[in-house]
């Protein structure tokens, strides 16, 4: 009872004190098996990617906040990276993350970053952030305060362990949106242009987070990377999207549902032009043929390019509006 009463003591005093997340330099480690294999070092649950080339590089992720005399929240969280050199020539970095242990007035806790709300992104050249592919923890979980803002109780989360973001060997630093937590508060990370506080994920902040990349020491290596999400993944799956609660539903035999609240419910089939269910991107078109059980007159016809993020998460992307929705898997 002490030592709860101190954590949640410790979480008010700093959202009243500074409104942000405080965390120690001390670097901890995962026990989680889906914890991507560094570089010479083997993972049980990880195969080798069909690349061109897999290569090991210097690095460093930095998420840094400036109260109590500054704290840097990167290191607890990073664990590693590869830099991919894929068949067309495009680069690649993995990023390897987890659980980092660190320490306040002598009160432990595991700072990990939770996608639940805010999706790991990094910011394209237009200053635009993009989602990031990533892989959460399967078996081990890390703890999570409540969130007064979200109505959200203390819970065990299924964390990061691992993103995917394009790179270039032009350029050395990349701005990352991260949302990272702890059993006592959490802080978003982006390009430092907002002005939101601790606890606040997916709102911009004040503080940045960087990947920086040495290209001079990149050099060739051995090995194994873990299996993103696929396009095969979807099948048979329910994604849930917008304020009505729009539901979509693909499956591997063409046929698909989709549900719009109030509109009805309508079903139909889909095709692709070209398909590879390997890849985490594809073009679907669809064709609804019932309403609601019943026939329709003149089919509804809809496309959507579909980009796979992780087990839980696609993006429709609509190419004509060239508008992104994020849609997330139904949990029964």
């Amino acid at each position: 009872m002490l030592k709860k009463g101190l954590l949640a003591g410790l979480a008010t005093m700093f959202v009243l004190s500074t409104g942000v997340f405080l965390t120690s330099c001390a670097n901890g480690s995962s026990d989680d098996s889906d914890y991507i294999a560094p570089v010479n070092e083997a993972s049980d649950n990880s195969r080798t990617t069909p690349a061109i080339h897999l290569y090991s590089v210097d690095a460093d992720l930095s998420c840094w906040i400036s109260a109590m005399g500054g704290q840097e929240f990167g290191k607890p969280v990073y664990k590693g990276i590869t830099i991919v050199k894929d068949s067309d020539g495009s680069y690649s970095a993995v990023l390897s993350l987890g659980k980092g242990k660190g320490n306040i007035y002598g009160i432990e806790f595991d700072a990990f970053i939770d996608s639940r709300i805010s999706v790991p992104g990094f910011y394209n050249a237009e200053g635009k952030v993009v989602n990031a592919e990533f892989l959460v923890s399967k078996d081990d979980t890390a703890s999570a305060a409540e969130n007064p803002y979200y109505n959200q109780e203390a819970e065990e989360v299924h964390y990061v362990t691992a993103m995917k973001i394009p790179v270039s060997e032009s350029v050395s630093e990349y701005t990352l949106w991260l949302y990272v937590n702890s059993n006592i508060m959490g802080c978003q990370f982006g390009d430092g242009k907002g002005d939101a506080s601790s606890n606040e994920p997916g709102k911009e902040s004040k503080f940045t987070g960087k990947l920086t990349i040495d290209w001079a020491t990149l050099k060739a290596a051995d090995v194994t990377l873990p299996e993103f999400a696929n396009i095969k993944s979807i099948y048979g799956n329910s994604y849930t999207f917008g304020k009505a609660g729009h539901a979509l539903t693909i499956n591997s035999d063409k046929s698909v549902t989709y549900s719009m609240g109030m509109a009805g419910s309508y079903a139909g089939t889909w095709t692709a032009d070209t398909l590879d269910e390997n890849k985490n991107i594809a073009d679907f078109n669809f064709a609804f043929t019932k309403k609601d059980g019943a026939e329709i007159a003149r089919p509804m016809e809809m496309s959507w390019k579909i980009r796979v993020l992780s087990d839980d998460n696609i993006e429709l992307i609509n190419t004509t509006r060239n508008t992104t929705t994020l849609a997330k898997k139904v949990t029964l």
